[in-house]
């Protein structure tokens, strides 16, 4: 190949004076062949950056010398467009060869005008990404596709017989190439990264994709994809989004799940710089690894995230606010995340990156006295996937994070903060940043046992002849509130803390001093309008708890009362402070805990 085959997309002339006129889509590329050689295939692998639209292919190629090289051996099926910047979408390619790797320089983005950017205001958007798909040939599968090819004195219905139903059905090409390789994997990417070097981020309409029914390696460049099932279910041998500008998106709108059911083996899943998946719910089966690079984000209401080996996600989010995640691997290494609820359960070493911040989103008061138990009992011998963070009865846990075999580390500066906290490791916990559950129970003047808000006393002040007020009563968990005072003389307003309820129980055995319940009971709030809200849970569960430096801090405090000096216009209560359960062989290190 050291020319052109092309089947682009048109614009209208500008001049025709027609202002409906729009450009047209790319048209279809069909190529089998022992094998496709193009000049410089041995020195150059990378697809080359061309223009599409009405704009010079050979524009922005490269760079003089290789430029001779890059323009020959294109196969082109861009959509078409002009200054009024109406594009049409992408075509599509697909090439089958017996030997050899996917043909460079296949471009099948939308159209786009080089002034996208400036014609904004009139709502102008490039044309959405096509598809190229390329897949090998057993020799076997050559040979019969040989012998009953169609010879040109067929008749054409006689010459379409033969062909795969996606080639030719009408309704299947507007969607997607639907492919299926008996013989071998087929490789389709879908790249708009041509338009985007025109429009930036202002990306054209999303590319519709219907189910693979057989497995495929799906790359996406600086395109957005939306499924076309309301209940996707997508067999891969691999995914990838890629990025040369701005990321790409995989976005499923249904209600129900997008499925990413990976065969095995498998390349796995990455999200490039700034790519996104983004769902209501998501479940990612049996990918070799899921890696997030820098920026890069999965967004889901409801994630299953399984990996063979390693879930990489120290340099990406998961989450961005509100989601339910579950994570299994070998292996794991997290960054950020703002979730509802997090369970991550691996075989070997987790791993929470230096300077991280793994956040839940809400805060719990309805946990109630848990039994006497330990619950990474269950969750490591369990396989089944746990969806809403019942482990112990009574109790709910917002983030749980558990080795089986291996270690959990905390790098220096890592936080996770949630209300209910369960950490699990049949070896070792290594924390050098923070666990936090501070202010995360009952929020103010609610719980088992909240302060009392401010309230009139009966004294007046000899000075100013005014009424003096009592403050708000401090939250109770397993201790009585404290009580507040009144703003005009020291004494106490007797009997306005909360009463505790919570505490090591008796069992029925009246001679029996084995504690029959856990101090698990959600920690109450103070009283008042500006008060404070009362402390979580941290439990944890090792073999050796090591605290790595005297910044190192566990903490379940509960949470203070604003202060006049902050604007607070009455004498509220600080909340109480939460539970922290530790069973551990050994305890060491400089750091803290603090349940205050």
């Amino acid at each position: 190949l050291n020319g052109t085959i092309s089947a682009a997309g048109r614009g209208p002339e500008d001049g025709d004076g027609d202002e409906s006129a729009a450009g047209g889509s790319g048209g279809s590329i069909w190529i089998t062949s022992g094998t496709v050689v193009q000049p410089g295939s041995s020195q150059v692998s990378a697809i080359a950056s061309v223009r599409s639209g009405e704009i010079d292919f050979i524009e922005g190629l490269g760079t003089s010398e290789n430029l001779a090289v890059a323009q020959k051996g294109r196969i082109l099926a861009p959509g078409g467009c002009c200054s009024r910047c109406m594009c049409g979408g992408g075509g599509r390619v697909l090439t089958e060869v017996f030997q050899g790797a996917m043909p460079r320089n296949i471009i099948s983005s939308g159209g786009c005008f080089r002034d996208a950017v400036k014609m904004d205001k009139d709502g102008c958007r490039c044309g959405s990404a096509g598809t190229s798909a390329f897949r090998k040939l057993s020799q076997g599968r050559w040979r019969r596709w040989h012998s009953s090819a169609p010879q040109l004195r067929q008749s054409p219905a006689e010459s379409r017989a033969w062909l795969p139903r996606w080639i030719w059905n009408r309704h299947l090409l507007t969607r997607q190439s639907r492919i299926s390789s008996p013989d071998g994997v087929t490789i389709v990417r879908i790249d708009n990264s041509h338009a985007v070097s025109l429009a930036g981020t202002k990306l054209a309409q999303p590319t519709p994709m219907s189910a693979f029914t057989e497995r495929v390696v799906l790359h996406l460049n600086d395109a957005v994809v939306v499924p076309f099932e309301q209940d996707p279910s997508w067999s891969l041998s691999g995914l990838s989004l890629l990025s040369d500008q701005v990321g790409s998106t995989i976005r499923h709108l249904g209600p129900g799940p997008i499925i990413l059911n990976f065969s095995v083996p498998n390349e796995g899943l990455e999200l490039a710089f700034s790519s996104t998946l983004e769902a209501r719910e998501l479940h990612v089966l049996a990918a070799q690894h899921i890696t997030l690079r820098q920026n890069a984000a999965i967004d889901a209401s409801a994630a299953l995230l399984h990996a063979i080996t390693e879930i990489n996600a120290y340099q990406g989010a998961l989450g961005q606010g509100e989601g339910t995640f579950e994570l299994r691997a070998e292996s794991a290494l997290l960054g950020s995340g703002r979730l509802t609820m997090a369970t991550v359960i691996v075989e070997k070493d987790l791993v929470i990156k230096r300077g991280s911040r793994f956040l839940s989103s809400q805060r719990r008061c309805d946990q109630l006295p848990a039994p006497v138990m330990n619950p990474c009992d269950s969750l490591m011998a369990s396989d089944v996937w746990m969806r809403n963070g019942s482990i112990v009865d009574n109790v709910t846990f917002d983030i749980v994070l558990a080795s089986k075999s291996g270690s959990l580390g905390f790098e220096e500066d890592s936080e996770i903060h949630a209300a209910a906290i369960l950490l699990c490791s049949s070896s070792n916990i290594v924390v050098g940043g923070m666990i936090n559950a501070q202010g995360l129970g009952c929020p103010p003047n609610r719980g088992e046992g909240p302060g009392a808000p401010p309230a009139e006393s009966a004294r007046h002040s000899e000075n100013h002849g005014l009424e003096s007020k009592c403050g708000g009563g401090g939250g109770a968990h397993s201790g009585n509130g404290g009580d507040g005072v009144p703003n005009k003389s020291p004494s106490r307003c007797i009997g306005s803390g909360g009463t505790k309820y919570d505490g090591w129980w008796a069992s029925d055995n009246s001679g029996s001093a084995k504690p029959s319940k856990l101090p698990t009971w959600s920690a109450s709030g103070g009283g008042g309008q500006s008060a404070g809200a009362g402390g979580g849970i941290i439990w944890v569960h090792t073999h050796t708890l090591e605290l790595a430096s005297n910044s190192t801090c566990f903490s379940a405090r509960g949470e203070d009362a604003a202060a006049w000096a902050d604007g607070a216009r009455d004498g509220s209560g600080g909340g109480a402070g939460g539970s922290i359960l530790i069973n551990a062989s050994f305890i060491l290190g400089d750091g803290h805990f603090e349940a205050g």
